[in-house]
């Protein structure tokens, strides 16, 4: 499974439509999750999408990046791992 980091998502589009264009660029999400602000529930701009495999991830980092979504220019880089607080 290969994570990416998406950033610069318009507030206003949803999970499905970010998939849509990933599929539109030639690559196959398996999950798409934008995030949600805690206390407002409301999209904060950034979220990770899954895709099938590691080699279409690399080449998704490279053609995508920078590339306009509902024009605003995404960042696309791969995801770092989550670190457990102490």
């Amino acid at each position: 499974m290969s994570r990416l980091f998406v950033g610069n998502i318009p507030f206003t589009k949803s999970e499905e439509a970010l998939a849509e264009w990933f599929g539109s660029q030639g690559f196959r999400t398996r999950a798409v999750e934008i995030i949600q602000d805690r206390a407002t529930n409301k999209p904060r701009g950034f979220g990770f999408v899954e895709l099938e495999d590691g080699t279409s991830a690399e080449t998704a980092v490279r053609s995508l990046n920078g590339k306009l979504f509902a024009g605003r220019a995404l960042t696309i880089s791969w995801a770092t791992p989550i670190r457990e607080s102490a």
